[in-house]
């Protein structure tokens, strides 16, 4: 579960953004996606997020105090979909449409990936989860 951050404010001025950011949190976030633009960030109240939109996949990664990293989560559509999670899906689910996919990696631990997927069928959605191959109904809807 993502921790929701109530108290960020968007840090827009130059000064402040370079006066508050540290330096280390940059430089992930340069590592990590190889400088993507159009990064906004927010003060929380345990650090710092950076959000951002590249090639139609929205991003955002949290960072504490210090400018380290503790996870970052991307949204995006079926066509962005790594092709052995779909295969996953579409086993149990061939007939369901895919809406959209969140992908959450805890930054200690880059290897175990969660994948949250909205899909729908006529009136009815549901959430997968799929983590480590294994897959998972986080949720059963029926539209009224």
């Amino acid at each position: 579960m993502i921790p929701v951050h109530q108290s960020a404010m968007p840090v827009t001025t130059a000064q402040s953004y370079r006066n508050e950011i540290p330096v280390k949190a940059v430089k992930s976030l340069i590592d990590e996606f190889e400088y993507p633009t159009n990064v906004t960030w927010y003060k929380t109240g345990d650090g710092f997020v950076a959000d951002f939109i590249n090639d139609s996949v929205k991003t955002v990664m949290q960072f504490n105090s210090n400018g380290s990293c503790n996870y970052y989560w991307k949204k995006y559509g079926e066509n962005k979909m790594p092709a052995a999670i779909r295969a996953i899906l579409k086993n149990s689910f061939y007939d369901y449409a895919i809406l959209e996919i969140t992908e959450t990696r805890l930054y200690v631990d880059t290897e175990n990936v969660t994948y949250s997927i909205l899909i729908k069928k006529a009136d009815r959605f549901k959430i997968v989860r799929i983590y480590n191959n294994e897959m998972e109904i986080a949720g059963d809807y029926t539209k009224p």
